[in-house]
Parts: C-alpha cells; structure tokens; sequence
C-alpha cells in the first residue's frame, strides 16, 4: 500500500512539473507576439506620417518654379527640404523634400522626386522610420 501512495506523489509531482513547463511556454510566446505587435505597429504609424507628408506637400500645390526657386535658396540645388519636420504626436512626425532631376545635358527637367519620411519617435530616439517616394512631373 504505501508503494502505491509514492507512486501517486511522484506521478503528481511530474504532472505538476509539465504543467508548469507548458505554462512557461505559453507565457513566452506571448510575450513574444505582443513585441512583435508592438513593432509593427510603430512601423505603420511611421508609414503613416510618411503617407501624411505626400498628402501635406500635394495640398501646398506647388509648381516646378516654385521648387526651383525654393531650391535656390538651399546649399544643395538637387536635394532639398520642402516641409521641415512636422509633429503629428508625441511620437510621430515627418519631413518633405525635394530631388530635382537632371537631365543627362545637366539641364533641368520638369521631372521632380518628392521624398517623404515618418518618424516614430520616444523622445529625441527614433524607434522606427519609413520613407515614401512620388515621382512628379512639373506644371
């Protein structure tokens, strides 16, 4: 008789131990997911600020002259910021520029790169950033 209460505690006893280990592991995958969701979603709302910048720059319905004469003005006439950055939230933000592209007679065309990027930010670190680019043809 007590052969078989030891053999009940030790059955208990590795019942309780795989128990425990199927818990732990269910935990960590958990924790796992969760990080990842995190990830992806401060990757789409730096997508989305990105987006915001296009959206922002189309609205101010600048000309090809205007970038010109707005490219005057920078160090560097081919690139240039268009929208210096833009807070959305604590956390998100953007900047606009501008690529003028040349034509192989090193002569201008009317042909323009606008280049978005959004920011997910915590405090002055950038988490997360992601750059959208339009290609324009001038007016």
């Amino acid at each position: 008789m007590s052969n078989r209460k030891g053999f009940v505690l030790l059955f208990t006893l590795v019942m309780t131990s795989i128990i425990a280990m199927i818990a732990m592991s269910l935990l960590s995958a958990v924790n796992t997911q969760t990080a990842i969701g995190g990830n992806n979603r401060r990757i789409m709302q730096a997508e989305l600020a990105a987006c915001s910048g296009l959206n922002h720059f189309i609205a101010l319905n600048l000309t090809y002259g205007d970038l010109v004469r707005l490219s005057d003005a920078a160090p560097d006439k081919n690139l240039f910021v268009v929208i210096p950055e833009i807070v959305l939230s604590s956390h998100t933000s953007y900047s606009v520029s501008v690529r003028l592209l040349p034509t192989p007679d090193h002569a201008f065309s009317k042909k323009y790169i606008v280049e978005s990027e959004g920011f997910y930010k915590k405090g002055d670190r950038v988490i997360s950033s992601h750059v959208s680019k339009a290609l324009y043809l001038g007016r």
